[in-house]
């Protein structure tokens, strides 16, 4: 009964990721069609349109920090929480820092996050059902070659911003900008770690897909 619980919770939960993470990417898409240029606006028309439900999406994956302290999820505790935290802490920076919302970082985060997250959704809701097709496998486990950096991208870009607004701001006794240096500078050895744990994911999920041989 217990096994059949867990199952059923997360089968709702990955659910809720994926009309979340679904809603955003076609929210920023009609945000995009709406900015004059990509480059200049476009971060502003993405935060327009998408930004509250990427702000509250992403707050429910702090569940998946307890899913992997609670061993819901074979998931490693470490990574997890590295990405989670990056991720709260970047959609809490575009709520509290307007300035911040009109960077093009915002583009580049929100569609590398909301197609990694629909793609990660969708898989683990096959494997649930036990019914997962060769392709989905195959983008969950090679597409974040390119989302991931393209999202590090874009999030190191916010940062610089919330930097750039801080530091000609005067906000928080006129040393706030030190936050986003620091969260700056810890993103190089943070981003080897979560690139490096998928790139094993990658070796081991691919490795277990059947060979087919011709005649």
């Amino acid at each position: 009964m217990k096994a059949n619980l867990v199952e059923i919770y997360k089968l709702g939960y990955n659910a809720l990721q994926l009309v979340g993470w679904l809603s955003v990417l076609l929210l920023a898409c009609s945000g995009i069609s709406s900015a004059s240029s990509i480059f200049v606006d476009g971060g502003s028309a993405v935060t327009f349109a998408s930004g509250a439900v990427l702000f509250w999406i992403q707050w429910t994956a702090v569940l998946e920090v307890l899913n992997a302290v609670w061993k819901i999820v074979p998931a490693p505790f470490f990574t997890t929480a590295l990405q989670v935290l990056s991720r709260v802490t970047l959609v809490s920076v575009l709520r509290l820092i307007p300035e911040t919302r009109a960077s093009f970082g915002v583009v580049l985060l929100t569609f590398a996050w909301s197609i990694t997250e629909v793609l990660r959704s969708s898989y683990y809701i096959s494997s649930l059902l036990e019914n997962t097709p060769a392709a989905l496998l195959w983008l969950r486990y090679s597409l974040f070659v390119v989302l991931y950096p393209t999202g590090v991208t874009g999030e190191l870009l916010v940062l610089y911003s919330a930097f750039h607004a801080l530091k000609h701001g005067g906000h928080l006794f006129g040393i706030g900008w030190v936050i986003p240096l620091a969260g700056m500078a810890l993103y190089p050895p943070g981003f080897y770690k979560l690139f490096m744990h998928m790139i094993s994911q990658r070796s081991k999920k691919l490795s277990l897909q059947p060979k087919t041989h011709g005649h």
